[in-house]
Parts: structure tokens; C-alpha cells; sequence
């Protein structure tokens, strides 16, 4: 029976995997939470990635639509660079949808990455779908 994949259990593995290969103005990274602090001149910048289940549950069980997830993206990356008291400045959205999504599903999803960041009154800056 193949081992299941539990990816935070994986940080360990991966810090070591790394060791002594990390530039130094990387202060913090691979072994914490979904971000990475690093230091730019006499200032530090903390970025993050976080991104929704590839099934996300709240479709799965009608608990929330597309656009409900979108906020929510907004919400999980956010909520990690709090983690670290950094000041959000940008949002770069990480979206993978399946290949049978419609243009009304993506556009949903925007819908609400747009609300969670007007409400917190940061822009989008790029990212990747």
C-alpha cells in the first residue's frame, strides 16, 4: 500500500533538502507556515502562497459558490501574512480550476477575489491561473 501524502509533514524534508543553499537574505522560509521573509536593503518583505483545494468542500457539500471561494482565497493567504504582522501592499492570485471550468465559474471566482480585496483595500497585482 503506498504511504499517503501529508504535505506539512514534508517541511522538515525539505528545509534539509536546502541546507546551506538559500541565499542569506532569506530569513525565514521552507519550514514555516506558507510564507517566507526576506530581506531587500534595510527593509524585509514577507510573501505567501496559499490556494484552495483542487475540490474544495464548500462546492462539494453546496456550502458556497465561486465566488465564495474567491473570497476565501483572499482570506487563507492574508491570514498567513498576519501570522507574521507583515502589512499586505499586493495580492497575486494562484488559481487552478478544472479544465471544465466555464468562463462564468472563473470569473465567479474573480468576483470574489476582487470583494476580499476591496475590503481589505489591497490591489491585485498579477498571478497565475
Amino acid at each position: 500500500m503506498k504511504k499517503p501524502l501529508i504535505p506539512e509533514a514534508q517541511f522538515d524534508w525539505l528545509a534539509k533538502a536546502w541546507i546551506g543553499q538559500l541565499p542569506a537574505y532569506v530569513l525565514s522560509g521552507i519550514s514555516d507556515d506558507d510564507c517566507a521573509i526576506l530581506r531587500i536593503g534595510r527593509q524585509k518583505l514577507v510573501v505567501t502562497t496559499d490556494f484552495l483545494n483542487a475540490s474544495p468542500i464548500a462546492l462539494e457539500h453546496g456550502l458556497g459558490n465561486y465566488e465564495d471561494l474567491g473570497y476565501l482565497l483572499v482570506g487563507a493567504n492574508l491570514a498567513d501574512l498576519a501570522g507574521t504582522g507583515a502589512k499586505p501592499i499586493g495580492f497575486l492570485a494562484g488559481i487552478t480550476l478544472p479544465k471544465d471550468s466555464s468562463e462564468g465559474q472563473f470569473r465567479m471566482l474573480m468576483k470574489g477575489v476582487k470583494r476580499g480585496l476591496l475590503d481589505y483595500g489591497i490591489p491585485l497585482v498579477g498571478g497565475d491561473t
